[in-house]
């Protein structure tokens, strides 16, 4: 057996071990609670109707956020009173909703004792409130007659509908709230910018007159549902357990779901934002049952076990969160009206799991049910209004947490002089959140806004952050976004050679300083050519002063821009003339050096004798010139050197031609000429003729057999040259 047949088995052991080890430790990590959530439901609490298993997942219970602690993740709310400097007179069981157009808590009627109501009997009340976030205001005189307000009631229910943009107000009953043949009423009204409406009346098919009915919007379906509630039939009450919903169009529609809670008055609806349907707790009688309205049918919800659950009650408080989408519950009572003191507990339902957060969350309001508990604002603060304890109260107090969901700035890099645009969503509260922008750049001020555009006046590199206060004085920091402010670009260039002759190859670099990438550098080197890029090489074909421009473009707009000249001058060439070319001795011709390239002033050597040359200082500079008048025949090479002032320089050659004038000792017979000669031509010729005058004499004087008589050598007659040779006379014998 080879070595890897004897490795496939253990390899194939070791694939088992891990599965299994993976297997347990997911078991041990579900049985022990999931990794971080509640623990999953026992089974053990009441089931009624289909099975939840098909609703959304348990949520995990929010935290409660430090005194400066941020607030990107929901938080525990705090409870916090509320003293406004007007108040809402005592009531319980009123219709209480929120209008988020007008943004104001809207109160109508409920019932109070005391005053012009003897002791033990209960008044109800038809006045209309509104709620700003600072003060109480009774905007009842401004619908002051019978047919525009809605009669004087208690136990009516009401719910934003945002199809219609107004209140919806449904039923409730006028008399007594402990007698009984108490007169239920079914009638429809809403509340929005122009006062009380009413919007269904007999014709509409309305549901059966009650009160203590649950009612409550649902997203899921888009309209309000309403359920169950308390009536009287022939001098006895009865506990209703139908459905129904409401629509601008179709007005009331009962719905039919196969399941439903049975009948009972005093139980509270809320939306719930977690598991996606309306929700409703308890009632009378007293229960402590959680049913979900959710894809059309109710489901009864089986919380664990392990995390609590709210005692049997009716009338609680109960909202939905805005924050974090949770629902909320206070007081209640186990009867109903309240009179000898209500719960003062506070729960949260976190998916399908109740906690309990009572001695987490602050002082809690003196204990009471019928109390009202709506969403007061965008801010997510919850605003409990009224209700009953041993009698109807008329204090106010917010359930809320300021949070700050999201901080940024747009954009988060820029230059100095650029401007940014800050922003946060804030939540939570109670009323209008200061605001305070914290280590703002320079050249940036805080101000009260949650959009705040920031135009910095220097370089900074900052956190910056949002401290949100609401008027009870609860205040969170945000967590901070970073801000980078960048200099101006600048940009320095370095041209290398800056100068020299055509073709000119130049290596240009740039150094680029502040600004905020990706930065783009872009050239012109004026000569119509450009180029992009740090480091660039461009070639000059030509001469002339060239000027380099280098620009750096950020990112964010700003452009830094540096010049430099570039100075290239053309190869130098030259050719040298005489004017005329040829001349007769005694007469003059001009010797012209032509110039072009260069660069002036030009220098002109000679690199040998000229045939009597001067400079003519009035010759341009670029062809200087010289008068040469020769003072003997002959051809005359002339060799030059012109410099120019870059240092270039070329050797020219020119020839010039004397000849001697006609009937001259100079040149050849009959009066022509066959050229100059030289001083040295003629002193050679001359000398030949001597000699060959002596040779004829010589010859002639042998022929007669005489001897030539010479002079004699003396002081009157010149001496010989040494190099005249004269042959002896036997030479040729």
């Amino acid at each position: 057996m080879t070595r890897d047949s004897n490795l496939r088995p253990r390899a194939r052991s070791f694939r088992r071990l891990l599965t299994l080890s993976v297997a347990t430790g997911v078991l041990l990590v579900l049985s022990s609670g999931g990794f971080g959530l509640p623990p999953a439901s026992s089974g053990t609490g009441p089931h009624v109707g289909p099975s939840t298993s098909g609703l959304p997942a348990t949520h995990p219970l929010p935290t409660r956020p430090t005194a400066t602690g941020t607030g990107a993740n929901a938080s525990l709310p705090e409870w916090k009173s509320v003293a406004p400097p007007t108040s809402l007179p005592a009531r319980a069981d009123a219709a209480v909703g929120f209008d988020p157009v007008l943004n104001r808590t809207v109160v109508f009627g409920g019932y109070f004792t005391g005053g012009s109501c003897p002791v033990l009997t209960d008044c109800a009340l038809n006045d209309t409130w509104e709620f700003d976030g600072l003060s109480w205001t009774n905007v009842t005189p401004l619908h002051p007659t019978a047919t525009t307000n809605p009669a004087a009631r208690w136990g009516a229910s009401m719910v934003y509908d945002p199809t219609t943009g107004g209140l919806l107000l449904f039923g409730g009953t006028t008399s007594a709230a402990t007698g009984l043949n108490n007169p239920a009423l079914n009638d429809t009204w809403e509340f929005g910018a122009t006062g009380w409406t009413e919007v269904c009346r007999a014709a509409c098919s309305a549901p059966p007159p009650r009160w203590d009915a649950s009612f409550a919007y649902s997203l899921e379906i888009g309209a309000p549902v309403l359920f169950g509630g308390e009536t009287t039939n022939s001098g006895t009450t009865a506990d209703l357990a139908d459905t129904w919903t409401f629509s601008p169009s179709t007005n009331w529609t009962q719905l039919s779901p196969v399941v439903a809670p049975t009948g009972r008055a005093g139980a509270t609806a809320a939306w719930d934002g977690q598991l996606g349907g309306v929700i409703v707790f308890g009632g009378i009688p007293a229960n402590d049952q959680t049913w979900l309205y959710h894809n059309q049918s109710w489901h009864e919800l089986s919380p664990a076990a392990s995390s609590g659950m709210p005692p049997a009650r009716a009338g609680v408080a109960l909202a939905n969160d805005p924050l974090n989408g949770s629902v909320e519950l206070f007081g209640g009572c186990a009867t109903l009206p309240c009179a000898a003191g209500g719960d003062s507990d506070t729960w949260v339902l976190a998916g399908t799991n109740w906690y309990n957060l009572t001695g987490r969350i602050g002082a809690a309001p003196p204990g009471r049910g019928q109390a009202g508990l709506v969403p007061a604002g965008p801010r997510g603060a919850l605003l409990l209004v009224g209700g009953a304890g041993t009698g109807p109260l008329n204090d106010s107090w917010r359930i809320a947490h300021v949070e700050v969901s999201v901080i940024s700035a747009a954009p988060a890099t820029l230059d100095v002089g650029r401007t940014t645009a800050l922003s946060l969503v804030a939540g939570g509260g109670l009323g209008p959140l200061t605001i305070a922008w914290i280590d703002l750049p320079a050249g940036c001020v805080s101000a009260n806004v949650s959009a705040l555009n920031c135009t910095p006046t220097g370089a900074a590199s900052t956190a910056v952050f949002v401290r949100v206060t609401d008027p009870a004085g609860e205040l969170v920091n945000s967590s901070s976004t970073a801000l980078v402010v960048n200099p101006v670009p600048t940009v320095s260039l370095l041209a290398t050679p800056a100068s020299g002759v055509a073709p000119l190859l130049v290596s240009f670099a740039a150094s680029v300083r502040g600004g905020t990438g990706p930065i783009a550098v872009a050239w012109e080197f004026g000569d119509g050519s450009q180029g992009v890029g740090v480091d660039v090489n461009h070639t000059y074909s030509r001469g002339g002063t060239f000027l380099a421009t280098v620009w750096a473009n950020d990112s964010d707009g700003a452009s830094g821009t540096a010049r430099s000249n570039v100075s290239v001058v053309d190869t130098l060439t030259a050719a040298a003339t005489f004017a005329p070319s040829s001349i007769v001795l005694g007469n003059s011709s001009v010797l012209t050096v032509t110039v072009t390239g260069g660069t002036a002033p030009y220098v002109v050597r000679a690199l040998g004798p000229t045939p009597g040359c001067a400079a003519n200082d009035s010759a341009p500079a670029n062809a200087p010139a010289f008068s040469c008048t020769p003072t003997d025949v002959g051809m005359y090479p002339v060799a030059l050197r012109v410099t120019d002032a870059s240092n270039q320089s070329m050797e020219v050659n020119a020839t010039l031609t004397v000849t001697a004038p006609v009937g001259t000792g100079h040149g050849g017979g009959s009066g022509s000429s066959s050229g100059p000669l030289s001083p040295t031509q003629e002193l050679w010729i001359v000398a030949g003729g001597i000699v060959a005058v002596l040779l004829l004499l010589a010859v002639l004087l042998r022929r007669r057999g005489q001897t030539p008589v010479l002079p004699p050598v003396g002081p009157e007659f010149p001496v010989p040259p040494a190099n005249l040779y004269v042959p002896p006379e036997d030479a040729h014998r």
